[in-house]
């Protein structure tokens, strides 16, 4: 589904417009306590005020929210409006995957939420929790020889999303022994 608008409100928030409101569906996004908000009144998805995050997090996180938990693909196109985004962070956008964008921080903090609200640890999550973080950082980084030795020591229990970086690590790696 085409995205018609991008915003940077001066309230420091995110939106992202989709065309239309898909079988009127979107407002049900606040189940997902991913922070993503549907705004009635505005036809549109809203991010909080980044704290940890960045605006191309909160896109990706939106994104990717809508598209598993509803269904619907958000999609920039050549038409979709573009309102106070700094340059940067546009080009970022359109240049970004955001699947791989919504990254551990996104999965860790999801799952966070399910074992609180199941009022569950699982010792065996928290354990392996620290090794998603830091490979989380060596990613963003671009350290990717430290990311290819902690996703290994794990590898067995990788999100889908940490396994497509695990892979795309290595091929930067490889890509580097040509040079």
């Amino acid at each position: 589904m085409e995205i018609i608008r991008i915003e940077l409100h001066k309230s420091g928030e995110l939106s992202v417009t989709p065309i239309n409101n898909w079988n009127n569906l979107f407002h049900l996004i606040y189940r997902t306590a991913t922070g993503v908000k549907w705004n009635e009144k505005s036809q549109c998805f809203m991010s909080p005020v980044p704290r940890e995050w960045s605006y191309l997090d909160w896109y990706a996180n939106i994104v990717t929210s809508v598209q598993s938990e509803i269904g619907v693909n958000l999609k920039v196109t050549k038409k979709t409006e573009w309102l106070n985004v700094p340059k940067e962070l546009k080009k970022e956008i359109l240049n970004c995957d955001p699947v791989l964008i919504s990254n551990s921080k996104h999965d860790l903090k999801v799952v966070d939420n399910i074992l609180h609200a199941a009022n569950y640890e699982s010792p065996e999550y928290y354990s392996i929790r620290p090794i998603k973080i830091e490979a989380h950082e060596a990613w963003e980084n671009k350290e990717y020889e430290k990311v290819v030795e902690l996703y290994k020591s794990v590898e067995n229990k990788l999100s889908e999303v940490e396994k497509k970086r695990l892979k795309l690590a290595q091929k930067m790696l490889k890509g580097k022994e040509r040079f």
